[in-house]
């Protein structure tokens, strides 16, 4: 999961892509609400193992999640998530965890 501001600033997106790209490209976002796509160009740098691209994203809201499609040309090279958020902490399983109680008995056949 990637967390990404509220901003129009370029932000860095890093990702450890299927195949390894350096040159022009393109970041989609597609929202999980609204189904609303928005497709980033840009130039995907190579930085050991992973693709890096910085861009602008002005079109993310605050508070929704996204599914990430990275590639080039028709290729798509990545598939995620991404949150975005400006909070600096946050829990995504907030109130969703329970525990479970054992007593830890095992039977020995």
């Amino acid at each position: 999961m990637h967390i990404i501001q509220d901003s129009d600033d370029a932000q860095t997106l890093t990702i450890i892509p299927r195949e390894l790209r350096d040159g022009a490209g393109f970041i989609s976002f597609t929202d999980k609400t609204t189904k609303e796509t928005f497709t980033y160009n840009g130039t995907w740098t190579i930085d050991r193992y992973y693709n890096q691209m910085s861009i602008a994203m002005p079109d993310l809201i605050e508070g929704h999640t996204y599914t990430i499609s990275c590639g080039y040309d028709a290729v798509e090279i990545y598939r995620g998530f991404a949150l975005c958020t400006n909070q600096t902490t946050y829990s995504l399983h907030d109130g969703e965890y329970t525990e479970r109680t054992s007593t830890n008995d095992y039977i020995i056949l």
